[in-house]
């Protein structure tokens, strides 16, 4: 699509332009915008995911939540109302403080489990690095030992 400039003056959002997975999120995925991708015959539900995860012995965590920008709240308020999550990741690159303040305190309040990522993908992210992100992600022991010890063999 970027391929032709033409097309930017379907897209007035200049984040999703310049970034597909903006574009994907605000536009592909969202149901009102003319430019919806019905894939619900190729993706399975949510809640079919979760059942297979649970099945296996796994947990059931939300991932970077504030990547659905202005549907973020209303997304993770769906899913904790009406799925059995486990926890959130609360520690994510691209996280504002606030947001991740927001975060923890709403796993603390729910009895939620608290997680983090890198959100590392090697050279499609080249200023990522493995285990610590942008080079501050620092999950403390006790955070992780929490949920941890229920599925590794941590005392």
């Amino acid at each position: 699509m970027r391929k032709e400039i033409s097309n930017k003056r379907y897209i007035p959002d200049e984040k999703a332009w310049e970034q597909e997975s903006v574009f994907f999120r605000k536009y592909t995925s969202n149901v009102n915008s003319k430019f919806h991708i019905d894939e619900s015959d190729l993706i399975p539900s949510v809640g079919k995911v979760i059942e297979i995860i649970k099945r296996a012995g796994g947990l059931v965590f939300i991932p970077h939540i504030y990547q659905y920008e202005e549907n973020s709240i209303r997304i993770l308020e769906e899913l904790i109302n009406n799925y059995d999550i486990d926890g959130i990741e609360c520690y994510y690159p691209d996280f504002t403080e606030e947001q991740t303040k927001f975060l923890l305190d709403f796993c603390r309040n729910n009895n939620k489990y608290i997680s983090g990522g890198t959100d590392y993908h090697g050279s499609d992210r080249p200023n990522i690095q493995l285990g610590i992100g942008l080079g501050k992600l620092d999950i403390d022991y006790e955070t992780v030992k929490k949920w941890a010890r229920n599925y590794l063999y941590i005392t």
